[in-house]
């Protein structure tokens, strides 16, 4: 049991690392610039789920998630295009509307 702790806790490590260097070449503007420019970027700005990203369904990845989103957010707005935002918001789009149409949202707790 401890080895697969430590092995879970070595591939989070490693994770927070790999997320902290992207968060760290968007946040300078013309390296964010350039990062814009690549394919494989453009790819996560429209697939940011965790189908493609299991770490996200990870409560334990919770803020390696959170510099994800805020290093693609960056990303985002360092070009003002609606047509890009709402290719972003999209696949947030789907699991809301999923979520709703399951009734998650019905039970009186889950409302605060």
């Amino acid at each position: 049991m401890t080895q697969i702790r430590g092995q879970h806790l070595g591939y989070t490590l490693q994770l927070q690392a790999h997320v902290r260097a992207a968060q760290d070449l968007a946040s300078g503007y013309m390296s964010g610039k350039l990062l814009l420019k690549l394919d494989s970027v453009a790819f996560i700005l429209v697939n940011h789920t965790s189908k493609n990203f299991a770490f996200l369904d990870q409560a334990v990845n919770s803020r390696a998630r959170t510099s994800f989103y805020h290093t693609l957010a960056r990303l985002l707005f360092m070009e003002d295009t609606p047509a890009k935002f709402k290719a972003f918001v999209a696949p947030l789009q789907q699991v809301g509307s999923s979520a709703y149409g399951r009734r998650v949202f019905a039970s009186p707790g889950s409302r605060y």
